[in-house]
Parts: C-alpha cells; sequence; structure tokens
C-alpha cells in the first residue's frame, strides 16, 4: 500500500488562562485540514459538528476537513495543523478517531510539542523533520484507532493482567508453548482465558502462538546459515517436512522461498 506525506500547515499555542477568562462561547469556524490540540489548562468545552466535549487538562482534541467547531473558554492547547491525502488515514479519521481522548495524551503530546519547538526554531532541515514528526502522528494515530490495528503482533493495547502474562510466557516459550501451558501460568479456565485473549488482541489464543512462532521462524530464515533441519529443530518442530508445511500454510511461502525472497 502507498502511503502519502503530510504537510504541516500551522503550529500556534492558544491561550485563554483560567485566571483571565470567564466562560464564553467563542465563534464557531470550519475545519479545512487535520487539527491536533493538546489542552495544558481548561475550565470550558469543545463543539465539534455540533456535539459538546468537556475538556480538562491533557485531553487530546481531533478534528478532520470539513468538520465545524467551536470552543468555551477558559482554555489553552497546543495547536498544529496538517494536510495529507493517505486514504487510509482519511478513512480512521472520519470514522474511528476519537474526537477527545485523555488515554494516549503522554505519546501524543511529545510529538506535538516536538513539532511545535521545532516550528518555533525553524531552520533549513525543519521540513524533514516535520515530515518525520507528522509520519510518527498519524502512525500512532492508525495504530491507535484503526479498528484492524489490535490484530497485528504488536500488544501496546493489552490491559489485562492475564494476557499480558499469556503474551509476555509466549513470547519467551513460543518454541513448543501450547494452550494448556497458558492455563497452568494463569490458573484460569481455558474458554475465559481464550475469550479475553480474543477480546483484546482480536485473534485467538493458538493464532497469536502461530503468528509469534511464524515471526521466530522468518528472522532465523533470514539472519542466519542454518539449514532447514536445524532451524526446524530450534523451533520446536520434530519433523522438517511438517516444518516446512505449516511455514507453507501461514506464509504462503515455503522456507527456501521465503529466504531467497528476503535475503541476498
Amino acid at each position: 500500500m502507498l502511503t502519502y506525506p503530510a504537510e504541516l500547515i500551522s503550529t500556534y499555542f492558544f491561550s485563554r488562562p483560567i485566571k483571565d477568562y470567564n466562560k464564553k462561547l467563542i465563534e464557531k469556524r470550519f475545519v479545512d485540514c487535520y487539527e491536533v490540540e493538546i489542552i495544558t489548562e481548561s475550565n470550558g468545552g469543545m463543539y465539534i459538528d455540533d456535539q459538546y466535549f468537556p475538556v480538562k487538562k491533557r485531553d487530546t482534541i481531533f478534528r478532520y476537513p470539513g468538520q465545524t467547531t467551536q470552543g468555551i473558554i477558559p482554555y489553552s492547547c497546543y495547536t498544529i495543523r496538517f494536510k495529507t491525502l493517505d486514504p487510509l488515514f482519511k478513512q480512521v479519521a472520519t470514522n474511528n478517531i476519537t474526537p477527545v481522548t485523555n488515554e494516549y495524551s503522554e505519546q501524543l503530546f511529545q510529538i506535538v510539542e516536538d513539532i511545535f519547538n521545532e516550528n518555533i526554531n525553524y531552520n533549513f532541515l525543519s521540513n524533514y523533520y516535520f515530515q518525520f514528526q507528522l509520519a510518527r502522528l498519524i502512525y500512532l494515530f492508525l495504530q491507535i484507532f484503526h479498528p484492524e490495528a489490535n490484530k497485528l503482533i504488536g500488544t501496546q493495547k493489552v490491559r489485562n493482567p492475564y494476557v499480558s502474562e499469556c503474551i509476555t510466557f509466549v513470547q519467551s516459550h513460543w518454541q513448543d508453548v501450547c494452550i494448556d501451558d497458558l492455563v497452568i501460568r494463569t490458573g484460569i479456565t481455558k474458554p475465559y482465558l481464550m475469550k479475553i485473549l480474543k477480546k483484546e488482541t482480536g485473534r485467538t489464543l493458538l493464532s497469536y502462538i502461530n503468528e509469534i512462532r511464524v515471526f521466530h521462524i522468518k528472522k532465523l530464515l533470514i539472519f542466519t546459515n542454518d539449514d532447514l533441519t536445524t532451524i526446524s529443530m530450534k523451533t520446536g518442530f520434530k519433523s522438517s517436512s511438517y516444518f516446512s508445511s505449516y511455514f507453507l500454510k501461514h506464509t504462503n511461502l515455503s522456507p527456501k522461498e521465503f529466504r531467497k525472497k528476503h535475503r541476498i
């Protein structure tokens, strides 16, 4: 899939401090690009497409082109405005990104602040820096809000301690781990364990084990000179023929084809 560059339009600090301003509805405006705001203080709120959101310190506000917005001061915030033609981001921005959230503000704030600081110290390399940081920002939004993102190998969203324990154990014992090992490890029933892992990660326990195992097999095929028999033994397979059929099933490539494709 092609990716599309992002262009920084502007950055500014909107300052209406609590100590200096009473509650007041400010002018309604049309949103003509993507906007991300990090609230630094607030006793106010925000209308986005005529829906009201109370806002507080460290909230992240997200708006996309075509929306309307109207703030209720007092509040102050960092703001960055950017454009991109990326169709995947447009889809997620329109359908999935929460207009106001506090959960991921620490991660988002660092990127927003870095872009803001670079812009007030603009130099001949700044546009390259903006491209880099905006790509990070878009990636983070996609990683957090894309409905399929939790099916990827990354486990940044996992909150349930049983699921976290399973993931850690699988990543350390991927060669020979089985579902019963995880049931014993967590002390909960198999049906409940499978249910909560599916809820947290979007995939079954067995498919997660397979993903981790295939990932490590790929690394061995690329970064070692081991023959297939040796790799099959290292990865918990008693038969090299079963190892090859297992890898083919999960990648649509034989181990030899995969190695040839990714290693020169």
